[in-house]
């Protein structure tokens, strides 16, 4: 669970198992279900039935839905003298802007190289990820090719940004 989300701060962790939601049992509901059960459970007050791991009876936790802002660029530091390190935990709209001002951040000096880590991250917006790749390669360079049955083939490629970062 993320710092600072309702869920962490009813004490849900790792392990812990949600069996009930506003006292509906999840494992009855088929998937539509379920969708507007957790669609409901967005705007108001939550309560989970919850099992501890090595526990058999569920717990009560009571949550407040709240948005949490998580920064896709959750890790920046220097690795080794002029390289720099970004772990980059999804691709969303603010990741170009979080990318830029963790690179603002590292630039006391000059960096050589930089490792992007990818490790754990799920993806997201396509265009995002295309415009963090158009920091650090030349315009119009392909990035990814899209090809599909249903769609015509499709390239995205490198923009011009005023934030181009070189690396030597």
């Amino acid at each position: 669970t993320a710092e600072g989300s309702p869920s962490r701060r009813a004490g849900l962790g790792p392990g812990d198992e949600i069996v009930e939601v506003n006292g509906v049992r999840i494992d009855r509901l088929d998937l539509q279900g379920l969708v507007e059960l957790l669609h409901r459970a967005r705007t108001q007050r939550v309560r989970l039935g919850v099992v501890r791991p090595g526990r058999v009876v569920a717990q009560d936790l009571e949550l407040n839905p709240a948005e949490v802002d998580m920064p896709t660029v959750d890790r920046a530091f220097i690795l080794s003298p002029g390289i720099g390190y970004l772990h980059l935990s999804g691709f969303d709209l603010k990741t170009p802007r979080e990318v830029r001002e963790a690179l603002g951040r590292l630039g006391a000096e000059p960096l050589t190289g930089l490792l992007l880590d990818l490790r754990d991250n799920p993806g997201g917006v396509l265009e995002t990820a295309v415009g963090v790749a158009s920091f650090f390669l030349p315009q119009d360079v392909p990035v990814i090719t899209v090809r599909g049955r249903a769609f015509p083939e499709k390239v995205y490629r490198t923009r011009a940004t005023t934030a181009h970062y070189d690396l030597p």
